[in-house]
């Protein structure tokens, strides 16, 4: 399994590319590569499209540069015009409600989770195989509301104060808690053995309910928690799991700046605006000055 937060997200993606698709035609355009493995390599080896793949709040921005724009076309390892490609069941992939709300963003995101991210709008089409008419499952793609860019590190936890002061998150814990449960599920699903769900971590709600503060004790012994915790993929959107919600990428795409010569997006708008969510310390020392200056004008 493969996976990162914001910046190392967008890594893994670049990584898996560069990996899956050494040595095709397709990245011979480039004349700069990022990482060009040799293809007798234990590592190419490594990389096929049944490795799991987890994008935890992905900064796409270093994913547009020109001179990568091949790398940018080809669709991640998990979609690979193979057999055995598992498509979207084997990405999870999580926004925070702050990125979910970068509208331009989340449209370049859709793409870059999509089978075609080359196309300028993710269709139900592009899951379907051309031969074999099977149709690929789409991207396990959510986000947690009330959450903030740092809410996917224990940043939140260790500073709940000042991630809700300065970023306006609630609850970090709940973030962390619910991503533990999909990463949990996404192994599950594709057949890694794991342990349990605690029941303690299934506060937010599953297919039983929410559970109370005595369902959530964890005093049950070897059954204190679920093997199956399908709740946490549930995609109706209907509240089974509290502040979770699926993101349907079909029909989207078309909000992100085409307007680059190898039709990929050339930029993201809104990038300035939300330095201080990817730059945290900006936001901070913005703040911690803010309350200096109130402290300083009451004295």
């Amino acid at each position: 399994m493969f996976g990162g937060h914001s910046f190392g997200a967008a890594s893994i993606v670049q990584f898996l590319k560069s990996t899956y698709y050494a040595g095709t035609s397709e990245l011979s355009a480039i004349k700069e590569p990022l990482f060009t493995p040799a293809l007798d390599s234990r590592l190419h080896a490594q990389i096929t499209p049944r490795n799991l793949t987890v994008l935890l709040d992905m900064w796409c921005f270093p994913l547009l540069a020109e001179s990568t724009a091949a790398l940018y076309h080809l669709p991640l390892p998990v979609y690979a015009d193979v057999p055995s490609a598992p498509g979207g069941s084997a990405l999870l992939a999580v926004e925070s409600d702050t990125f979910y709300k970068w509208t331009e963003h989340l449209h370049v995101t859709a793409r870059v989770l999509s089978p075609e991210p080359s196309a300028p709008v993710v269709t139900p089409g592009a899951y379907e195989r051309p031969e074999s008419r099977v149709k690929l499952p789409e991207p396990n793609f959510f986000y947690c509301q009330n959450s903030a860019h740092l809410n996917q590190s224990d940043f939140g936890v260790l500073f709940p104060w000042l991630t809700k002061k300065v970023f306006g998150s609630e609850e970090p814990e709940r973030a962390l808690r619910l991503n533990m449960r999909a990463i949990l599920q996404l192994l599950r699903v594709n057949g890694v053995p794991v342990a349990r769900t605690w029941v303690g971590d299934l506060v937010d709600g599953c297919d039983e309910g929410k559970l109370g503060v005595q369902d959530a004790s964890g005093d049950k012994g070897l059954d204190d928690g679920i093997q199956d915790d399908k709740a946490i993929f549930d995609r109706s959107n209907s509240g089974v799991v509290e502040a979770w919600s699926w993101i349907d990428i079909v029909g989207m795409g078309s909000e992100s700046d085409d307007s680059g010569k190898s039709s990929q997006p050339e930029g993201v708008e809104g990038e300035r605006e939300m330095e201080g969510e990817i730059e945290p310390q900006l936001s901070v020392e913005a703040t911690a000055g803010t309350i200096s200056a109130t402290v300083s004008a009451a004295a």
